[in-house]
């Protein structure tokens, strides 16, 4: 029983282990698929270090703010050329209340 038990709890520690190895393959995925890749710095001042994460329209990035000398999360949006006008205008207004709040 004790043996079964064991194994049991093994498997479960591999499974969650490789669970965290298959989402970082996705997001080095991700990352490699990026306009942002390559350490690039934004607006003078956020050098880019690494995709933390990403959705639909937008991608986290862990980076450095050069100015505050400390590191920083940086939500960078990308609106659909697709779109239409008041889809942008609506996404925009979203982006900056959530802007807005830090």
């Amino acid at each position: 029983k004790k043996e079964e038990t064991d194994l049991q709890a093994d498997l479960e520690s591999l499974e969650r282990e490789k669970n965290i190895h298959i989402k970082e393959l996705k997001r080095i995925a991700s990352e490699d698929q990026s306009r942002f890749k390559g350490n690039q710095v934004l607006n003078d001042r956020y050098f880019l270090l690494k995709l933390l994460g990403k959705g639909g329209f937008s991608e986290v990035h862990k980076a450095f703010d050069l100015k505050e000398q400390r590191y920083v999360a940086c939500k960078v949006h990308q609106l659909n050329k697709d779109w239409k006008d008041e889809k942008k205008a609506n996404y925009i207004k979203h982006a900056l209340r959530e802007y807005n709040i830090h």
